[in-house]
């Protein structure tokens, strides 16, 4: 069972009357959710056009046309990574590659993309770097690094070889410590033909991100704008949304700020400030 937001935090969420706080039932049940079925909650498929998508999506279209190198900088959970994704749907011969801490070194980056490539990386780095160029020469493809800010200087210069020795477009996204280590680096640097940097999440796309999910109405999608200033961003709304789909017993239709309130108190640990 999940208390009344009240009853974990010092206040209500602004967004929540004082009688609409005080109206809200004191337990709400947790709701019993059917994993075959958990596919179909809100979000679970969702893709919306925000102004962040349309933005990195943008920076990838740079990329791969020119072909150039594209940097996208912002926090986490504003929709970078499924804006790579969606595009690597919609343009011929674009792949992404995931970044991680464990990958820093050249040896490490170049074996990830080798997997999204379905080549098998074989000897020294400089080897697999090679076969890598093999693969994407002549494709005017690109490769999206996500991530990237986990790479190393050295790393990320191989990556720019890449750029340079196929002919082919390159995307470095990540947080804010990737473009410091860009700047590092005066070879890549002077290559970088696009550079975006995202700030937090605006209300237009709050609000585009809530009509995908199913959340029409004003207050709660007013109430979701306010969340979405939180870390974690447009990540956090959907899986509030998600989490109020299923207290309103499946319908996004249904849902309230109440229903929000609990959700977002139980994610957040009653931080509805």
């Amino acid at each position: 069972m999940l208390q009344h937001p009240q009853a974990r935090c010092a206040g209500a969420s602004p967004h929540l009357s004082w009688g609409e706080a005080q109206s809200m039932p004191e337990v709400i049940e947790e709701p019993k959710i059917d994993l075959h079925l958990s596919g179909t909650l809100a979000g679970s498929h969702a893709f919306a056009m925000t102004t962040v998508a349309d933005d990195v999506m943008d920076a990838a279209r740079w990329a791969q046309t020119g072909p150039d190198l594209s940097v996208v900088v912002g926090d986490p959970g504003i929709g970078k990574t499924e804006a790579l994704r969606r595009y690597t749907l919609d343009a011929p011969n674009a792949w992404i590659a995931t970044m991680s801490a464990e990958g820093e070194k050249p040896l490490a980056a170049l074996e990830e993309i080798c997997g999204v490539l379905g080549v098998t990386p074989a000897g020294s780095p400089s080897a697999v770097r090679r076969i890598i160029i093999r693969r994407v020469r002549d494709t005017g493809g690109c490769i999206l690094i996500d991530e990237a800010q986990h790479l190393s200087t050295e790393a990320l210069d191989t990556l720019r070889t890449i750029h340079d020795d196929a002919g082919i477009g390159l995307v470095l996204c990540g947080n804010a410590r990737l473009w410091e280590r860009v700047c590092l680096l005066s070879q890549l640097r002077s290559r970088v033909g696009r550079r975006v940097t995202l700030g937090k999440p605006g209300r237009q796309d709050v609000g585009v991100l809530a009509s995908a999910l199913g959340v029409e109405g004003r207050g709660e999608i007013d109430f979701l704008y306010t969340i979405s200033q939180h870390p974690g961003g447009l990540r956090c709304v959907v899986k509030t949304v998600r989490l109020a789909v299923a207290y309103a017993g499946g319908d996004a239709s249904l849902i309230t700020k109440q229903h929000l309130g609990v959700a977002w108190a139980n994610l957040s640990m009653g931080d509805v400030s």
